[in-house]
């Protein structure tokens, strides 16, 4: 926890390093007398670019979204074909909640660099995020007919299907993961283990899915877990199953180093981070503290938390003590009318020509 924390004030400090170096680069210049030098054509400046791209991310940690979004427009105006200047930008706006416009960006992204199929998984998780069923599936099958075994594309893939209601399919992607112990990208991991967790729960079998995270998470065993941004989530998760097994005190300490750990600074890091705001309302709701949860999930949802909602809320038996609650369903047709909303505004970008209609035809 001690390295998760300093790393993330580090990325912080990315923003004041740059802006020091900077400023001292502008400093140090000699004046220069008489007639300025013709400055030749500018080319690509690939450290100018890094630099802005860590500037960027580092605002993004600390909720600065315009001025984070300013310097990837930055590294469009240095070198209008960097990927840095696309796909990050969606993340942002997906940590602000604006789907459509996370998905106008992320088809830029794609489009300028075609050979990152991250860029397509992604597309696949934003189309589900505005339940654009059908143009999820397209891009589904068109990263199936191009990669195999690549862990953010089989983890958006997995979660696809899930909400398609093809639970074996993503059973069969997570399973996959799993046996070639794929590295973890963003947030594949959770949603692969999320799987897992629920094949458990549908089984009656809470003691199977333990084993599989004392297996893969054996960090969040013993007296004092270990718990980061790269398994808070799967942290939760367990902690269901720990206490549907009759686990309680480990169902606690799990818990309590949860709600600790989501406390730190900047957790999630960068934008890509968003899908694990929900995890403290979720906490909550497993210890039992049902009015503590929904003003939590009440809070998230105004500041404009929206990724994979209907996966982490709807179809998540974390949030099984407020299920029946007014106010729970409440938040739930209120998220259904927003996505509702973002969907209809992407399809008129589309028809205005603004973004690009996922093709009709099956890919080639």
């Amino acid at each position: 926890m001690k390295r998760f924390v300093k790393l993330n004030w580090l990325a912080a400090g990315v923003l004041i390093l740059a802006v020091f170096l900077a400023g001292a680069s502008q400093l140090s210049k000699p004046v220069e007398k008489g007639p300025l030098p013709v400055s030749p054509p500018k080319t690509p400046d690939p450290l100018a670019e890094n630099l802005l791209y860590g500037q960027g991310l580092a605002l993004s940690a600390l909720g600065n979204f315009e001025a984070a979004r300013e310097k990837f427009a930055r590294i469009r105006e240095i070198n209008a074909s960097s990927p840095l200047g696309y796909g990050p930008v969606s993340a942002v706006y997906m940590a602000e909640g604006q789907l459509d416009q996370a998905l106008y960006w992320m088809l830029e992204a794609q489009a300028h660099d075609p050979g990152n199929f991250d860029s397509v998984a992604w597309l696949v998780g934003l189309y589900d995020c505005l339940e654009d069923y059908e143009s999820a599936a397209y891009w589904s099958e068109w990263l199936n007919s191009r990669i195999t075994n690549q862990p953010l594309p089989m983890a958006m893939q997995a979660s696809h299907d899930y909400l398609g209601g093809n639970f074996e399919s993503a059973l069969q992607y997570s399973n996959l993961a799993l046996k070639l112990e794929l590295p973890v990208r963003r947030n594949s991991d959770a949603i692969f283990m999320r799987i897992k967790r629920d094949e458990a729960l549908a089984a009656g079998d809470p003691a199977s899915g333990i084993r599989i995270f004392a297996v893969q998470h054996p960090e969040l065993f013993g007296l004092q877990p270990q718990i980061d941004a790269g398994n808070i989530v799967q942290a939760t998760d367990l902690a269901l199953l720990l206490r549907i097994a009759g686990r309680s005190t480990e169902t606690e300490r799990l818990l309590a180093g949860v709600l600790a750990a989501y406390d730190q600074p900047f957790l999630g890091g960068t934008p890509f981070g968003a899908g694990l705001v929900p995890v403290k309302a979720e906490a909550l709701a497993i210890l039992g503290e049902e009015l503590r949860s929904l003003a939590e999930l009440r809070r998230i949802i105004d500041q404009g938390w929206r990724f994979h909602w209907r996966w982490k809320t709807d179809l998540n038996p974390n949030f099984n003590s407020i299920r029946q609650s007014g106010e729970f369903q409440a938040m739930l047709a209120e998220l259904e009318a927003d996505t509702a909303l973002q969907r209809a505004r992407a399809r008129e970008m589309a028809l205005r020509g603004e973004i690009a209609h996922a093709p009709e035809s099956s890919p080639e």
